[in-house]
């Protein structure tokens, strides 16, 4: 089975948790993961991103390869989650399964749901801060609720933000994309719908809402340590769910 990995707002394939990418291989067995990079971040950092999320997709979709004779599952988290929706909706045969976490849609929940109002004074830390530590930590203090694990990948994510740190135009261009986009047709393949019940940027509803519309199965983590950046905080628990979703299918 090949995985394909989409990351959220202004974070490229690096930032996948080292420890969810191994309970992935743990979990799900043979596996080839594929970290997909958008346009503007990681590998295409000097590319400059698309105003919407289609455009962004067949930006991201141009660097992609697919195997017909394996199946194809795509984990999407965040904004990724909204790019992932497109690209499953618009490419119906590049996937076979979909994971989708602490997302949000527009037209599906509203804005106060899908951007939290006590986040707002985290995001505006984020952006007054430099790049590189302060940076990285203002997001990871927004995003993730393991203190422990922030401060282990805390030098990683610094390095990172130090030399491929996003432009500020591609940050506001994924920013509108996401806040515009809404969801035309439904995804025609299984689905499964996580969620952190603590996430302190969207709420947790907004992924229910998400579950109800697809009829997806719905999964809440009810564990107050595990945030926004589910593969940060929970990555044991969310490699199980998705192997126990992807088995009984």
């Amino acid at each position: 089975m090949d995985i394909y990995l989409i990351i959220g707002l202004t974070k490229e394939s690096r930032h996948w948790s080292e420890d969810f990418l191994a309970e992935l291989k743990k979990s799900l067995g043979p596996i080839e993961i594929h970290l997909v990079d958008l346009p503007g971040a990681g590998k295409h950092l000097e590319t400059k991103s698309p105003r919407s999320i289609s455009g962004i997709v067949d930006k991201a979709r141009s660097h992609q390869t697919f195997n017909p004779q394996r199946k194809r599952l795509v984990i999407a988290i965040s904004l990724g989650g909204m790019v992932a929706w497109d690209w499953v909706t618009r490419y119906p045969d590049d996937f076979h399964g979909f994971v989708m976490i602490n997302s949000s849609l527009a037209g599906v929940s509203p804005m106060f749901k899908r951007l939290m109002p006590k986040a707002l004074y985290g995001f505006i830390q984020i952006a007054l801060a430099p790049k590189g530590e302060k940076k990285e930590k203002a997001i990871l203090k927004l995003c993730s609720n393991r203190p422990d694990l922030s401060e282990k990948i805390l030098p990683r994510w610094s390095e990172i933000g130090m030399e491929a740190n996003m432009k500020l135009s591609n940050v506001i261009n994924q920013l509108l994309a996401a806040m515009k986009f809404k969801p035309g047709q439904l995804p025609a393949l299984p689905m499964l719908v996580v969620a952190a019940q603590k996430d302190r940027l969207a709420y947790y509803k907004c992924s229910q809402d998400i579950a109800h519309l697809t009829s997806a199965k719905f999964v809440l983590c009810t564990d107050p340590t595990v945030g926004h950046a589910f593969h940060v905080d929970g990555p044991e628990f969310l490699a199980h769910e998705i192997k126990t979703w992807w088995q009984a299918l």
